[in-house]
């Protein structure tokens, strides 16, 4: 499975108020694209604004595609867009399990 998210630089992905990180100007077009035709999960298809709910080709028990949390720390490959300026608080997403592969406006890790 495959999935993307936001973070910021110290890997936070929503504040505490349920704001997320301010997205890079490429964001919205590379989320589109990335999620078009694709397979997720009932929780994720809930998670995924409207404009992007459109491009999905199924929602399935089988995804291909990760969304939510517990499923985006389940991917075997990780997209990583990381927002220009940082949170004052919130959640951190754990790369633990990750190793980073290549860096740029979008980081790629794999699990390890």
């Amino acid at each position: 499975m495959v999935g993307t998210i936001l973070l910021d630089s110290n890997n936070r992905y929503v504040s505490l108020d349920g704001d997320l990180p301010p997205r890079p100007w490429f964001d919205k077009e590379f989320i589109t694209k990335f999620y078009r035709d694709s397979r997720v999960s009932t929780e994720s298809m809930l998670k995924l604004p409207k404009s992007i709910q459109t491009v999905v080709q199924e929602v399935t028990t089988f995804p291909s595609h990760a969304v939510s949390i517990p499923e985006l720390d389940k991917c075997d490959v990780l997209l990583v867009v990381r927002a220009k300026s940082d949170l004052d608080d919130g959640s951190i997403f754990r790369l633990d399990n990750f190793k980073q592969i290549s860096k740029g406006d979008i980081e790629v890790w794999i699990k390890q």
